[in-house]
């Protein structure tokens, strides 16, 4: 951070760690990746708060109040150019045209702690409304599950919220897709606190997830005691993949996971669009423990991982970043799932080669959790999926 605040210095600059990085049709990892972007059609305002683990709503409230707080609009040029948006396009075009979204980089779960997102993200809606858009990632720590870190104009942060609100003039755009396909397969969550979900359908909730993928809970469990090994597990995850043993491979030994990353849980809305909520582990043998906050009186349909929609998820979701667009956007920035890298293995580099197509530029890194939207979806929390923020070298009025 210091060697990147060197060149930076006055330019106001936001970054984290990640699990991955993106840049046009390459995937890393261990590497640094920058963007810089220098617009006069483009204006920004960042903000920071600490403590989104414990008090998560008013993290994402203050972060959201100090971004805008620190963006400076032309009331001259700016309102100009929105007067001639509205002077010379349709109301059918004007009623869709968003010119504010916000770019929002939060802690990322532990294999100890998870499950703020949500939270954090009601407290961002809190200052900017539901139509606002809101995009980003959770910080990563390359699989390690440990200690994950957030940065801003030279500064580190851990546990905390970074909040970017973009004022544009510049057409932009936004997309979202993950590689899973509904099963005909559904269980109503009967007893639920928080993130663990004690029953379905009236009865054990890891029995019948179990039942529902198809196999024997003994099964299911193999390898969950593992993840009671807690930080000593990603010591270990560290370790072996600084040694050259792939810990995607380890991973797909400790069944848990690999019944997780290809059979988690979807949350149809009123659209037919399905949210994802995915398992993180069984406790006491008996309980699924979710990410983030599973509701009582919530019908959960189990998804499956499809091949084909999974490799052209990036793909998908970079094209409906663009739509309204006349051309290609100038650039475009994706938040991809960790955990997509994981399943999609060797195929990881196909996937975005495939979706660099869809634009000039491409950047982005693999996260712990996504947020995002489409055109008929409001802004949340997602996990297993990519989440593209795309924008154009034409004004808003063209």
């Amino acid at each position: 951070v210091d060697g990147a605040h060197s060149v930076f210095k006055d330019t106001p600059w936001i970054g984290c760690t990640t699990a991955g990085e993106i840049v046009d049709s390459n995937v890393m990892r261990g590497s640094v990746t920058a963007l810089v972007l220098d617009s006069e059609y483009i204006k920004f305002g960042t903000g920071v708060s600490e403590n989104v683990k414990e008090n998560a709503f008013n993290a994402g409230k203050l972060a959201t109040r100090k971004a805008l707080d620190n963006i400076k609009i032309d009331k001259y040029v700016d309102s100009y150019l929105t007067f001639l948006a509205t002077k010379n396009k349709p109301p059918r075009q004007l009623i869709r045209q968003r010119q504010f979204i916000a770019l929002v980089l939060g802690a990322g779960f532990t294999i100890k702690e998870s499950g703020w997102e949500d939270e954090m993200i009601e407290g961002i809606k809190d200052v900017i409304g539901d139509y606002t858009p809101i995009v980003g990632g959770s910080a990563g720590d390359d699989g390690r599950l440990l200690r994950n870190y957030q940065f801003i104009n030279g500064q580190v942060y851990e546990n905390s919220v970074i909040v970017t609100i973009i004022f544009s003039n510049l057409k932009i755009g936004f997309g979202i897709s993950h590689g899973f396909k509904p099963t005909d397969k559904i269980a109503l969550v009967t007893k639920a606190e928080n993130r663990t979900v004690y029953e379905l359908n009236g009865r054990e909730a890891a029995e019948v997830y179990a039942e529902l993928i198809g196999i024997p809970k003994k099964e299911l469990l193999k390898g969950a005691g593992s993840l009671k090994l807690g930080q000593k597990l990603s010591f270990v995850i560290g370790l072996l993949d600084s040694i050259g043993v792939k810990k995607e491979e380890m991973m797909k030994k400790i069944n848990i996971l690999k019944f997780m990353t290809e059979n988690p849980f979807g949350i149809m809305d009123v659209h037919g669009n399905y949210w994802t909520k995915v398992p993180k582990t069984i406790v006491d043998g008996k309980y699924i423990e979710f990410y983030n906050k599973v509701l009582k009186g919530t019908p959960l349909v189990l998804l499956k991982i499809d091949e084909d929609l999974s490799l052209r998820a990036t793909t998908k979701s970079v094209h409906a970043s663009k739509e309204g667009f006349n051309y290609k956007p100038a650039i475009t920035i994706v938040f991809e799932c960790g955990g997509r890298a994981v399943y999609l293995g060797k195929d990881i580099g196909k996937s975005v080669a495939l979706a660099k197509k869809e634009s000039n530029k491409l950047i982005g890194f693999y996260t712990y959790a996504e947020y995002g939207l489409s055109k008929n979806m409001p802004s949340g929390t997602h996990y297993y999926t990519c989440v593209s923020f795309s924008i154009s070298d034409e004004l808003l009025t063209q």
